[in-house]
């Protein structure tokens, strides 16, 4: 009787043991996947942030551009208001 009892518990834990291969084996092939799709989910928020912090530096050199820019942009506005209402009346 013991004899078989022994044997009982012997194939239980081959197959508790096969059941945690697979188990151990589903979850390493389950990581994989999320890694592949965490790398390229990580590859978009780069390219993301680098987007992000090129356009506020574009940003960033335009607004510096537009003040040093300014007083010409009047003058040039002026210019074009005293040629168009010289034109206009002209006629």
């Amino acid at each position: 009787m013991n004899y078989y009892k022994t044997l009982i518990d012997q194939k239980w834990s081959f197959i508790q043991s096969s059941d945690d291969r697979k188990e151990k084996q589903l979850k390493i092939a389950l990581d994989a996947k999320l890694n592949n799709q965490d790398k390229s989910e990580t590859d978009s928020r780069r390219i993301l942030f680098i987007s992000q912090l090129y356009n506020k530096y574009l940003r960033l050199r335009m607004q510096k551009a537009f003040k040093t820019c300014e007083s010409l942009e009047k003058i040039y506005q002026e210019i074009k208001k005293i040629t168009v209402l010289f034109i206009f009346y002209s006629y």
